[in-house]
């Protein structure tokens, strides 16, 4: 079971993203690309980052992720 923080995924009509926490209380993002084939993958996030990107905005937060996936520009 999980919980999503952070629901980012009204940013980008291309790539869904969610900030969650696991029952263990590791945090976590899911991506996914927007199409019905798609894979998500998840990547462990730092506690310390997680905490700083619950309180920004979605699209702040969206931006935040994607750059710490590596998908977005730095």
């Amino acid at each position: 079971m999980t919980e999503t923080v952070v629901d980012a995924s009204s940013v980008s009509p291309e790539v869904l993203i969610w900030l969650k926490r696991a029952n263990d209380g590791h945090y976590f993002i899911e991506r996914c690309p927007n199409r019905s084939d798609a894979i998500c993958n998840f990547f462990k996030v730092p506690e310390s980052l997680a905490i700083k990107w619950i309180r920004l905005p979605a699209e702040d937060a969206w931006i935040a992720m994607e750059k710490y996936v590596g998908a977005a520009p730095v």
